[in-house]
C-alpha cells in the first residue's frame, strides 16, 4: 500500500511541477517552499487514504488495470489529482481560479505525455531496459526531458499576464476533455498492455495518445492567446468609445462657445 501511495504522490508531484512551469511567471506567495511541502504531505496522506478505501471496497490490488472497477477507480483518482492541483497552485501563487485551471490542465497533459513516453520506451526496449530504470525512475526521467523540451519550445513564450483573460466555460470543457481523452485513454492503454495487446497495435495507440496530449496543450494555449486578444480588443474598444465621447463633448463645447461669441459680437456692434 505504501508503494502505491508513494506512486500516487509521485504522480501528483509530476503534475504539480508541470503546472508550475506554466504559472511560474505569476508572483508567488510568501514561504513558497513550506507551502509546497504542505501540499505534498497532504497528497501523500490522501493517496494512502484512497488506497485504503480501495482495499476496503474488496477489489484486489493485483487487478489494478485488468479490473473494470479498478480502472474506473484509477481514472477517478487521477481526476482528483488534476482537480487537487488547482487549489495547490492557488495556495502557492497569487492567481485567480481560471489561470490555475489552465495551468493544471496543461500540466496534467504534459505529465501524461512524458509518462506515455516512458511506457513506450519500456515496451520497445523490452528486456534490454535495465531493471533499475524501470517504473518510476524511467517515468520521472521522461517527464523531466519532456518538461525541458516543451518549456524551451512552447511554455516560455506564454505571457503569464494573458492567463487572466481565460474563458471559464472553455476551461471547464477542457477539464472534461483531459479526464476522458487524456486520463481515460492512458488507463485503457495501460490495461491493454497488461492483458498483452500486440505491439503493432499498442505502439500506434500510444503515439495517438501522445498526439491527444499535445492537442490538449495546443488548444489550451490557443484559448489563452484568444482570450488575451479578446481582452485587448475589448479594452481598445472601450478606449476608442471614451475618446469618441470626449470628442463629441469637445465638439459640443466648441459649438456652445462659438454661439456665445456670436451673441457677444452682436451685442457689441448693436
Amino acid at each position: 500500500m505504501m508503494c502505491l501511495a508513494a506512486s500516487g504522490a509521485l504522480l501528483f508531484a509530476e503534475v504539480f511541477v508541470a503546472a508550475v512551469l506554466f504559472i511560474h511567471g505569476l508572483p508567488h506567495r510568501d514561504h513558497l517552499a513550506m507551502r509546497i511541502g504542505c501540499v505534498l504531505a497532504v497528497c501523500i496522506a490522501f493517496s494512502a487514504f484512497m488506497i485504503a478505501a480501495y482495499e476496503w471496497l474488496g477489489t484486489p490490488l493485483d487487478g489494478y488495470f485488468t479490473s473494470g472497477i479498478a480502472s474506473t477507480w484509477v481514472i477517478a483518482n487521477c481526476a482528483i489529482i488534476l482537480l487537487a492541483t488547482i487549489p495547490s497552485l492557488l495556495l502557492c501563487f497569487r492567481a485567480t481560479v481560471w489561470p490555475a485551471v489552465f495551468c493544471a490542465v496543461c500540466g496534467y497533459a504534459l505529465q501524461n505525455f512524458g509518462s506515455g513516453l516512458g511506457e513506450l520506451v519500456t515496451v520497445l526496449a523490452g528486456a534490454a531496459l535495465p531493471t533499475w530504470l524501470r517504473g518510476a525512475p524511467l517515468t520521472a526521467s521522461c517527464c523531466a526531458v519532456t518538461y525541458v523540451c516543451f518549456y524551451l519550445l512552447l511554455i516560455r513564450r506564454i505571457n503569464p499576464e494573458g492567463l487572466e483573460a481565460e474563458d471559464g466555460r472553455a476551461l471547464v470543457a477542457m477539464v472534461f476533455v483531459t479526464v476522458f481523452a487524456v486520463i481515460g485513454f492512458d488507463v485503457v492503454l495501460k490495461s491493454a498492455e497488461v492483458v498483452g495487446l500486440p505491439l503493432t497495435t499498442y505502439v500506434p495507440l500510444r503515439l495517438i495518445h501522445g498526439l491527444v496530449c499535445v492537442s490538449v496543450l495546443v488548444v489550451n494555449v490557443e484559448l489563452a492567446v484568444n482570450g488575451r486578444l479578446a481582452s485587448e480588443k475589448a479594452a481598445t474598444e472601450r478606449i476608442l468609445a471614451e475618446r469618441e465621447r470626449q470628442y463629441a463633448v469637445s465638439r459640443e463645447n466648441i459649438s456652445a462657445i462659438n454661439a456665445r461669441c456670436h451673441q457677444i459680437r452682436h451685442q457689441i456692434f448693436r
